[in-house]
């Protein structure tokens, strides 16, 4: 990655005030993905640092664990059960609430989104996120937030 991708990457955050999260990025994370990592490892940084107010769907609580579960390492599950439930003071879930379900409602309907995607959604915007980190171009539909594709910084 040049030089000014990686300044670009790490700069386009601290002045956007609050940011989401889609599972993607986690996974990314929590498995030293090595296409995504530095990414990452930026991204964390700085909200670790408290630099950026980050969020995420509760809903990223239960996708992350799923792959540890499978393979039976208690290990994983624990760490990224600490990190997303006792992580930093800069970063919130946000709970599914009748709020948060209508609006997702109301994405699927104008955009097709499965439920679990219009989920994310709806909860980075009763986050009052300004922008929304994932990996699923498909959600770069959506008129009501800016979404950043990682894809576009490797």
């Amino acid at each position: 990655m040049p030089n000014d991708t990686k300044k670009s990457w790490a700069s386009k955050f601290k002045h956007i005030g609050q940011i989401a999260l889609d599972t993607a990025v986690f996974i990314y994370h929590f498995e030293a993905n090595p296409k995504y990592h530095n990414l990452t490892l930026q991204l964390f940084s700085l909200i670790e640092k408290g630099l950026v107010q980050a969020s995420a769907s509760i809903l990223v609580h239960s996708e992350v664990l799923v792959k540890p579960m499978r393979l039976g390492s208690v290990e994983f599950v624990t760490a990224y059960e600490a990190h997303l439930l006792h992580g930093p003071k800069s970063f919130t879930l946000v709970p599914l609430t009748p709020e948060v379900s209508r609006q997702a409602a109301f994405l699927r309907a104008i955009y097709g989104f499965a439920l679990v995607d219009a989920i994310h959604v709806a909860s980075a915007l009763a986050a009052n996120a300004k922008l929304f980190i994932t990996n699923d171009r498909q959600l770069t539909q959506i008129r009501e937030l800016p979404v950043l594709i990682l894809d576009d910084y490797v």
